[in-house]
Parts: structure tokens; C-alpha cells; sequence
């Protein structure tokens, strides 16, 4: 065989793999499914009677929930705004804190271990660590079929914004998920469709909603004793709920009144690689 031949014989391989590749790609539009990256903005805002502070990460890697770790830090005394505490009172506000959390099994190491962590560096509009999520939409002739989550990110105090480029009328919910790993702390659990009207499943412990406390104006000392209530309030009924009962609770969206399709507010699944 000639070098002439073996290099036609290659062209023609070439065009061929060419011209399936081709007619694949055919196929794939004409399936009209398509992968869409996810716009994930946001997710470092703090509660306003937090100060800047990531209470729901600190919380979530104590293993406490955020009422809890507020209603321990009101026993706090910061040192004035622009100053640094002094020894003293450095360890007098420790104290105070593993007062109130040590009876849920946080160590005085691990206290130091999460602080110091989620220490925010000085200067105007530092933060904490974190790490960008990332994710696509797969979607169907327009419609969506399913997210995946390929990074799961870390450091998100609140849910992210999740939207999908060219597509605004579908609403997306991030959930996210805590725990003692702070590389992994407060990174994103999952992200399902939602539909305008649906109504956000009930959790246990608030017993005021976001735009009631707005209104209200609330006062510091009222914030902390209605915190402490909420907090009674989520430990009795976790202990009289079932674990199935509080999963119950916790889980989706409630389906719209007078929407009679079996599926309408449920969550769509999302896979994460």
C-alpha cells in the first residue's frame, strides 16, 4: 500500500467521522434538548439582627440551629465598634458562649475551631470563605427537565439567587445544607422548580413570618426573648413529632389550591456530580 493510498484512506476516515458527528448533532436539535449553565447569585446575606455575622454557618457547624447560637451570643459584650476586646473580655464572652452551647456538645475547641474560621477579615466588604456553585439546566423544548449541581460550592449563609439564562419565567429554590466539614458548610443541596403562588413548606420553631417582624420593628431585647421562644417552641415539637412527621414538614412545595394535577408543586429532581 502506497503512502498516497494511506493518505486517502485517512481523508475519507475523516469526512466520515465528520458526517456522523454531523448528522448526531442533527439529531440532538431536533430532540430539542439543551444544557443551560445556572446563574447563581447571592447567598452571603445575613439575618438583620445577626450584624454582618454568618450566624447560620456558624450555627450549622456547631450543630446548633441559628436561634440557638443567637440566643447564647445575646450573652456576649463586643468590644465597641473600630476597637479590639481586650484578654479579659476575649475570654469573658467565651465563657458566656460555651455556657449556653456546651449543653449541646460544643467543645471549647470546636468553638475556636468555626470562630476563627468564620472570622471576617477587616475592611469594608470582606467576607467570610466562600466558594462559588456552579451547575445546568437540561431542558426539553423548553421546558425543564432537571438541574445538576456540578459544584456544590461552600459559604453560602442564605439561599442563593438561581435563575437559567434566557428563560425567566422559570422560578427556581435553592436549598442548602450544613454541617462540621467547613470546606463543604453551607453549600448547596439542591435547586427545584417552583411556580408563582406555591406555598413554602412549614418549619418548625418561627413563629413570626419575615414581613411580620419587618413591620413590628422590633426591638433588640424583644428579638432575643421572641428567639428564645421560637427556640422552646422547635425543641418541644421535635420532640413530639416523628422523624417521618418533621420530614414531612421540611419537605418541597405544597401543591396550589384548586390545582388538580398530581404533580403541581412538587419538586423537580436535581442530580449532583
Amino acid at each position: 500500500m502506497t503512502h498516497s493510498t494511506v493518505s486517502q484512506i485517512g481523508f475519507v476516515s475523516l469526512v466520515l467521522v465528520a458526517m456522523a458527528a454531523a448528522v448526531f448533532s442533527k439529531r440532538a436539535g431536533a430532540d430539542g434538548e439543551q444544557e443551560v449553565p445556572l446563574t447563581i447569585e447571592g447567598g452571603h446575606e445575613t439575618d438583620p439582627r445577626d450584624r454582618g455575622r454568618p450566624v447560620a454557618l456558624v450555627a450549622g457547624a456547631l450543630g446548633v440551629s441559628a436561634d440557638v447560637f443567637r440566643e447564647a451570643f445575646s450573652h456576649v459584650r463586643p468590644a465597641p465598634a473600630g476597637q479590639e476586646p481586650d484578654r479579659a473580655q476575649v475570654q469573658r464572652n467565651k465563657s458566656a458562649l460555651l455556657g449556653a452551647l456546651a449543653k449541646y456538645g460544643v467543645t471549647n475547641d470546636e468553638l475556636d475551631r468555626v470562630s476563627d474560621y468564620y472570622r471576617i477579615p477587616p475592611g469594608r466588604g470582606k467576607l467570610w470563605p466562600v466558594k462559588a456553585a456552579a451547575g445546568h439546566a437540561i431542558l426539553k423544548n423548553g421546558r425543564l427537565e432537571s438541574i445538576v449541581i456540578t459544584d456544590p460550592g461552600s459559604g453560602y449563609n442564605s439561599p442563593p439567587s438561581v435563575t437559567i439564562p434566557g428563560f425567566p419565567d422559570i422560578a427556581l429554590t435553592a436549598k442548602l445544607a450544613f454541617g462540621s466539614d467547613l470546606k463543604k458548610n453551607g453549600s448547596l443541596a439542591s435547586v427545584s422548580e417552583s411556580q408563582p403562588g406555591d406555598e413554602p413548606s412549614f418549619q418548625l420553631g418561627p413563629l413570626l413570618p419575615p414581613d411580620a417582624r419587618e413591620r413590628l420593628k422590633l426591638t433588640p431585647d424583644q428579638q432575643a426573648e421572641i428567639a428564645q421562644l421560637e427556640t422552646e417552641v422547635k425543641e418541644r415539637l421535635s420532640k413530639i413529632l416523628t422523624a417521618e412527621q418533621r420530614q414531612r414538614l421540611s419537605g418541597g412545595f405544597a401543591p396550589r389550591r384548586n390545582d388538580p394535577s398530581p404533580g403541581a408543586g412538587r419538586p423537580r429532581k436535581t442530580n449532583e456530580k
